[in-house]
């Protein structure tokens, strides 16, 4: 039997894609599943050893960086000078039509921090149009020229001939001054979205922080993943010399999509295995090793 397809242009300018086609299949049946599968398993953190070639990525990185510049994080208050870096990925189809392709994974002006609209993805200020929106994650599937650049280009290609890519950028926090105030936000359900997080600069005054948890350092040579739903943030708490640069790399799961069609389809995985195992068993890419889960 054929795999159901879902195509992009069926979906009602009302829903974003995924919760659309989230709607049309047994999805909250299929995660409850699978979790019972791992319901022993305490560990949401996992760091890895990233075993591809780091100095090609650092290289990319900064040509990318000379190239497209940098973009602060957008939002009702303005451009951002903390926080900010290049879209990997974005939506030739974004609704904000005055927004650069290398900025389309970095807010939106619709959203403000003083009501908190980017701690939960609020969508209250959309009118209720959310496909091709900033809270539309699994439509920025398409590779921005940045993105495209050396070794970040043949290792992106890489994970997204494994798993469909999505949302994803190149995350900058800036270290002229401190940012403890940063604030904490949580992600997408991890099933339609999970993340991976690879260093590229930085040094030990920049911190990750899980709401509750004890802040730590993400080291060069590295690859991080978490439960991304749950509150947590990155900051620097003492001024520095250096920027701290992160590959946010978002990728699907359990849908994967057909560029050439325009439309998802459930994969292999779907109802069948956790994001995190899927990590840990080279689903995803092969220049991970884990190392430890927390």
């Amino acid at each position: 039997m054929s795999e159901p397809r879902f195509y992009v242009d069926d979906c009602p300018a009302t829903y974003p894609v995924a919760d659309w086609i989230k709607r049309q299949l047994p999805w909250r049946e299929a995660k409850n599943d699978v979790i019972r599968k791992v319901i022993d398993r305490k560990d949401t953190s996992f760091v890895f050893q990233f075993t591809g070639n780091l100095e090609g990525l650092q290289q990319s990185v900064s040509e990318a960086l000379d190239t497209v510049g940098f973009h602060g994080w957008l939002s009702a208050e303005g451009e951002g000078r903390v926080y900010g870096g290049y879209s990997i990925t974005y939506n030739p189809d974004l609704i904000y039509k005055d927004q650069p392709i290398h900025q389309h994974t970095l807010g939106t002006k619709l959203n403000s921090f003083a009501t908190g609209d980017f701690y939960t993805g609020s969508a209250r200020n959309h009118n209720g149009m959310l496909k091709n929106s900033y809270l539309d994650g699994a439509s920025f599937n398409e590779f921005t020229p940045a993105a495209k650049i050396g070794y970040m280009g043949e290792f992106l290609e890489e994970i997204n001939k494994n798993v469909t890519v999505t949302r994803s950028r190149l995350g900058i926090v800036k270290g002229n001054k401190t940012s403890l105030e940063m604030n904490y936000h949580v992600d997408a359900e991890m099933f339609e979205l999970t993340r991976l997080n690879i260093p590229i600069s930085g040094d030990d005054n920049f911190l990750f922080e899980i709401q509750g948890k004890q802040p730590y350092v993400l080291e060069l040579g590295k690859a991080y993943s978490w439960h991304t739903e749950w509150p947590h943030r990155v900051y620097c708490y003492k001024e520095t010399n250096t920027d701290r640069a992160n590959m946010v790399i978002g990728w699907s799961p359990w849908l994967t999509y057909n560029k050439e069609e325009r439309y998802w389809y459930p994969n292999e995985y779907f109802g069948k295995k956790h994001p995190f195992d899927m990590l840990i068993d080279g689903d995803v890419t092969d220049k991970i090793k884990l190392i430890e889960s927390f």
